[in-house]
C-alpha cells in the first residue's frame, strides 16, 4: 500500500514541481538575456569614443598649422594690430590688454572660418590644394568640425569676458558671413556667385574688421566713435583691396572650381577646362 502511494505521489507531484522550477529558472534568466544587447551597445560606444580620441591625438602640430592657413593668420594679426594702433597712437598697458583680447579672439574665429571652408571644399581642394589636411586625408571631417567648434567656443568666450560689445558683434558677424560664404545649403554658398562672394569679402574685410576692432580699441559704440582721416583711408583702401582679392583669388583654383560647377569669375571669363587639363597633364 505504501509503495503504490509513493508511485502515485511521484507521478503526480514531481512533474508539477519540475514545471514550476523550470518556469522560475526561465523567468530569472530573462532579465540577463535582455541585458546583453545593452552591454554590446556600451562596448560599441566605448570603442567609437576611443577611436575618436585617438584620431585627435594623432593630429600633429604641423597639420594644425596647415589647417589654420598661416597666411590668413598673419593677415588677421596685421589687420587687427593696424586698426588698434589707429585708435591708440601711443600704446600703453590698456592698449596691450585690449589688443591681446582682440587678436586672440580674432585668430580663433579665423581658424574656424577657414576650417569651415575646407570642410565644404574638400572635393575642390583635392584638385586645387591637395596638401591641405582634409584633402590629403590626414584627418577626417569630424576632427575638423571638432576643431572648428572648439575655436568658435574659445573666441566667443573671450569676446564675452572682454565686456566689449563691438568685439563680440565683430566676432559673431564674421562667423555669420563665413557661414554664408562656405556652407553648401539652399540660399547659402555665396562663393558660387561672383557678386555675392565679392560682397561677402568686402563687408568682412573692409567694414566689419575695420570698424569693429576700431570701436573695440576706443571702448565705444559704432554711433559714438570718432571718425578720423586714417580710418576713412583704411576703409577706402580695404574696399579696393577686397575687390581685387575677390577678382583674383580664384585664378589658381580654376580647375577644381570648374569640375565642381562653381561659376567663379575665373571660370566664367578664363580659359576653358579642357585647356587647363591639357596644361596640367603636361
Amino acid at each position: 500500500m505504501s509503495q503504490s502511494f509513493q508511485a502515485r505521489f511521484s507521478t503526480v507531484f514531481i512533474p508539477q514541481f519540475n514545471c514550476r522550477s523550470t518556469f522560475k529558472e526561465k523567468s530569472i534568466s530573462r532579465p540577463r538575456q535582455a541585458a546583453k544587447p545593452a552591454l554590446k551597445i556600451s562596448r560599441k560606444v566605448q570603442s567609437q569614443a576611443a577611436s575618436y580620441v585617438g584620431s585627435l591625438e594623432s593630429v600633429s602640430p604641423a597639420t594644425l598649422v596647415r589647417f589654420s592657413r598661416p597666411h590668413t593668420i598673419f593677415g588677421t594679426m596685421v589687420s587687427v594690430g593696424s586698426v588698434s594702433l589707429m585708435a591708440f597712437p601711443a600704446p600703453n598697458a590698456m592698449f596691450f590688454d585690449m589688443f591681446a583680447r582682440a587678436v586672440c579672439s580674432a585668430l580663433c574665429m579665423n581658424v574656424a572660418i577657414v576650417g569651415l571652408n575646407q570642410v565644404y571644399d574638400r572635393k575642390i581642394d583635392m584638385v586645387n590644394k591637395p596638401y591641405l589636411p582634409l584633402a590629403s586625408g590626414e584627418f577626417s571631417a569630424s576632427t575638423a568640425l571638432f576643431i572648428i567648434a572648439f575655436s568658435v567656443l574659445i573666441s566667443l568666450i573671450i569676446g564675452v569676458l572682454s565686456n566689449s560689445t563691438p568685439l563680440l558683434c565683430t566676432l559673431i558677424s564674421s562667423l555669420f558671413f563665413g557661414l554664408m560664404y562656405s556652407v553648401d545649403i539652399k540660399m547659402l554658398r555665396w562663393k558660387e556667385n561672383p557678386f555675392l562672394a565679392t560682397s561677402c569679402i568686402l563687408i568682412v574685410r573692409a567694414l566689419i574688421v575695420q570698424l569693429g576692432f576700431y570701436c573695440h580699441a576706443l571702448g565705444s559704440g559704432l554711433l559714438g566713435m570718432e571718425i578720423k582721416k586714417n580710418l576713412i583711408f583704411s576703409v577706402s583702401f580695404m574696399c579696393i583691396y577686397s575687390i581685387v582679392i575677390a577678382l583674383f583669388k580664384d585664378i589658381p583654383d580654376i580647375m577644381g572650381d570648374a569640375q565642381e560647377g562653381i561659376q567663379t569669375l575665373s571660370v566664367r571669363f578664363g580659359v576653358s577646362l579642357n585647356y587647363v587639363m591639357a596644361l596640367d597633364s603636361q
